[in-house]
């Protein structure tokens, strides 16, 4: 189990990275500026989507995205 936690940390990771899957440009498809619901879930973020909607609007914004907590 403790193998599974730490599988669990690393899609919120690989999220910052520009040239990753997870890139916010891939990522909002429309070009809109912000992650949606269903482009999330295009990607590979849907599992964490509702952690990063911190303001639970139903979209990702760019600071969102780019959020660390402290």
């Amino acid at each position: 189990m403790a193998e599974r936690g730490a599988e669990e940390l690393v899609p919120v990771a690989a999220t910052s990275s520009v040239t990753g899957q997870n890139s916010f440009e891939q990522l909002d498809r429309d070009g809109d500026g912000r992650i949606s619901r269903k482009e999330a879930e295009a990607g590979t973020l849907p599992e964490i989507f509702l952690f990063m909607d911190r303001n639970h609007d139903g979209m990702i914004s760019r600071q969102e995205f780019d959020y660390r907590p402290h």
